[in-house]
């Protein structure tokens, strides 16, 4: 046949047979557009696949409409080796979609394989490559083009487990690259995919519980969906680049979430770089290398919100064209730590803090707070601090804290004391413009130490049957500049003075 190519290959290996010999009849092709012309092999391979035998597909482009199924224990479908998205130079087997909108092939059996083959899409809606029911297989060396419709190239669902990827590659222009709904134990080794039309590359449990899935060596150019059934998700080595229109990686509402050496180029987009919300819990992101190529004012790298729960983000290096954001907003989030968090170039980041148990340690960012912000650790921060909304915050080491005496509500008998923070001896001074008689300091906690500074000539210590403890239980008059230290064991104040 005109522009097919030679059917010569010798196996010398037992029980794989050719799917392109006689006696099965698959066409392969020498470029992309001959095969789209010529005859179709999905019979053929059907024939082939049916046998029970392990199956070869020689080099070549083949034209198919999908629809096959490997439903047999232990099959191998190997081809020679993935090709490019051009369609005229052969370098591996391609199977290409001629028609049809349904999965193309779809595995439904245990301890399967599927090597060195490129699924074309051609454009077409259906998913490429459906794992279903699979367990123990084995899925390497496979390329995925023009994947159309509203469907992934690779869908792995509900019934599938204990499956191992490797070497997956997508092409720029698929709609999406993986979508993994209600699998669980998946393991996915060096996966590389371009440009997306649908925003998002990889999508993660969006409608049933997906647990237990492993990226190991992975490179996208579009966003990274984890939903609220997604949980047990580890990234280790990620690299991002030129995701534009959204946010890089999103945490909706999942459970136990790991990045581990995060390598991100941004392009222009308003968008966060990292949106971690909808109650989300245990997320964990360590070694983040940020590199902001874009010149947008609104341009932030991590929001958190929603209700989220035990967040580290620790080991981040920033370099912006821009002032960066991070910010906590909307509902208040618990148990957050930030460690050594640092811009290298660009302008000063700022972290806005809505959040209650929060720490920041070692980091150039200055700080800024919403209401909400209680129980709050601040160490070696070198940025601007601004203490406004916050409560219980202890600062630790921090040449940003140009304010680290909180003045006391003027001519009030029981000023509030709040900004105190267990752990640390917290600094407030008076200012009372009219004569005033303290006899407590309320919204205090159990265990704090605070010390007040008399800033004025006003002030009357009352200790005479109050909270308030010390001076052998005499009212005290302080001098301006006198101070008194005062720690609260829930119930009284027990206060040394100094005169």
């Amino acid at each position: 046949m005109a522009n097919s190519l030679a059917l010569n290959n010798v196996f010398v290996l037992r029980d794989i047979i050719n799917a392109a010999s006689p006696k099965f009849g698959a066409v392969p092709y020498s470029t992309r557009t001959a095969a789209l012309a010529g005859t179709d092999s999905t019979a053929a391979i059907t024939a082939a696949l049916a046998t029970g035998k392990n199956v070869f597909l020689p080099l070549g482009y083949y034209k198919w409409t999908g629809g096959v199924t490997m439903n047999k224990v232990g099959q191998q479908l190997i081809g020679s080796g993935t090709t490019d998205a051009t369609g005229t130079s052969v370098a591996g087997t391609c199977l290409v979609k001629a028609s049809g909108t349904g999965a193309c092939l779809t595995l439904t059996q245990t301890d399967n394989r599927v090597d060195g083959i490129t699924f074309d899409g051609n454009s077409l809606a259906g998913n490429q490559l459906y794992v279903h029911g699979t367990k123990y297989s084995e899925f390497s060396n496979l390329g995925f083009i023009g994947q159309g419709g509203t469907d992934y190239a690779v869908l792995v669902d509900a019934t599938a487990n204990l499956n191992s990827y490797r070497n997956l590659s997508f092409a720029d222009g698929c709609y999406g690259d993986l979508k993994v709904d209600g699998a669980l134990y998946q393991d996915f080794y060096s996966l590389r995919g371009g440009s997306v039309t649908s925003n998002t590359a990889i999508d993660l449990g969006a409608s049933t519980q997906t647990s237990g899935i492993n990226f190991y060596g992975t490179y996208m150019e579009g966003k990274i969906l984890c939903s609220g059934n997604a949980s047990s998700i580890r990234f280790n080595g990620l690299q991002q680049e030129a995701v534009t229109a959204t946010q890089c990686f999103q945490v909706a509402g999942s459970e136990d979430v790991s990045i581990t050496d995060w390598r991100m180029t941004r392009g222009a987009s308003t968008s966060n770089i990292i949106d971690i919300d909808t109650a989300a819990i245990n997320v964990r992101i360590k070694g983040w290398h940020v590199r902001d190529t874009a010149s947008l004012a609104a341009q932030g790298q991590l929001g958190i919100d929603g209700g989220c729960f035990q967040i580290s983000i620790e080991d981040v290096d920033v370099y912006s064209n821009n002032a960066f954001t991070w910010g906590m907003t909307s509902t208040v989030s618990s148990s957050i730590s930030m460690k050594n968090v640092n811009s290298r170039s660009g302008g000063a980041g700022t972290v806005t803090i809505k959040g209650t148990y929060v720490t920041l340690e070692n980091s150039n960012f200055a700080v800024a707070f919403s209401a909400g912000a209680d129980q709050l650790t601040l160490t070696n921060v070198s940025g601007a601090i601004t203490r406004t909304n916050a409560t219980a915050l202890a600062c630790v080491n921090c040449s940003g804290d140009t304010s680290p005496v909180t003045t006391l509500t003027a001519n009030s008998t029981t000023p509030s004391v709040a900004m105190a923070a267990r752990g640390v001896v917290t600094m407030f001074k008076t200012a009372n413009s009219a004569p005033t008689t303290v006899s407590s300091f309320t919204n205090a906690t159990t265990g704090m130490t605070i010390q007040v500074n008399v800033n004025d000539a006003n002030t009357t210590i009352d200790f005479s049957g109050t909270t308030l403890k010390g001076n052998a239980g005499s009212d005290w008059s302080p001098a301006l500049n006198d101070s008194m230290q005062c720690t609260y064991d829930g119930t009284n104040w027990y206060c040394v003075l100094s005169k």
